[in-house]
């Protein structure tokens, strides 16, 4: 007996799943990892297979030692060589991106499809730094504006556009 709110685990694919009051998602595929999901049917990750969140947590990770680096160059060149900060950001920003194309193209997704590699870099360096551009008005609005302490609006400007650019990246990676 089950009651609400509480936890379940069931198989895509199983006897029942896909029904109305299923607790699995319809269309599994036989021998994935049993699927966390609430009575009722609402998972916590509703559609997203463990392959698909193993593929998120590769993405943030890929993104650690393009921001373990950044953040030290961003301090170098704002109090080193006293660049303007939103110059030192915008270098930090561009360095960031070509890192991350590396990582995310030959680590984080499955590939389905050989595609050009210049092709490929042209189209996520596009869209990303759309995306920079964005994450970097934030900045300047927020360190130049307000007055806020440059290094935690670095900070939060992870947190800010991070699924974004996943969701971005995976479209284009993939």
């Amino acid at each position: 007996m089950s009651g609400a709110g509480q936890r379940q685990t069931t198989r895509p694919g199983a006897a029942g799943s896909g029904s109305p009051g299923g607790l699995a998602p319809p269309a599994g595929q036989e021998g994935e990892p049993p699927v966390v999901q609430r009575a009722g049917g609402r998972g916590l990750f509703p559609g997203w297979s463990s392959a698909r969140l193993t593929t998120v947590v590769k993405f943030f990770a890929a993104g650690l030692p393009a921001f373990v680096l950044a953040v030290p160059l961003n301090y170098v060149l704002v109090e080193l060589l006293h660049l303007p900060r939103p110059v030192a950001y915008a270098i930090v920003i561009i360095l960031q991106v070509c890192a991350n194309f590396v990582l995310c193209r030959y680590w984080v997704f499955t590939r389905r499809q050989a595609g050009s590699p210049l092709r490929e870099f042209g189209v996520f360096v596009a869209g990303i730094l759309g995306f920079r551009v964005a994450d970097w008005c934030v900045y300047v609005a927020l360190v130049n504006g307000l007055g806020w302490y440059y290094l935690a609006v670095q900070l939060l400007n992870v947190v800010l556009f991070g699924a974004l650019k996943f969701l971005f990246s995976e479209r284009v990676l993939k």
